[in-house]
């Protein structure tokens, strides 16, 4: 994924940087940023919209419905929770 576009749309724990670590919400499982993908999915009021997907359980997640969604992220072997 390209760090800079989704972290526009998407909150992470903390900054994204190459190769780092990002929490699946539904599955629980870590992949690296690399492994997730952009996709889109359908939307019933307006067509589509941008969404990422995990690598491990291929749930998407869009940047409309999923606005309160935190994603955590490691970073250089250090967790940081969604709670700080």
């Amino acid at each position: 994924m390209r760090i800079n576009r989704v972290e526009r749309y998407w909150k992470f724990s903390q900054p994204l940087t190459e190769g780092c670590l990002i929490q699946c919400p539904e599955c629980k499982g870590w992949n690296t940023i690399d492994d997730w993908q952009e996709v889109e999915v359908d939307c019933e009021l307006c067509g589509t919209h941008d969404a990422i997907s995990c690598p491990s359980c291929f749930e998407a997640f869009d940047h409309v419905y999923c606005d309160d969604e935190t994603f955590p992220v490691v970073t250089n072997g250090i967790i940081k929770s969604v709670d700080g």
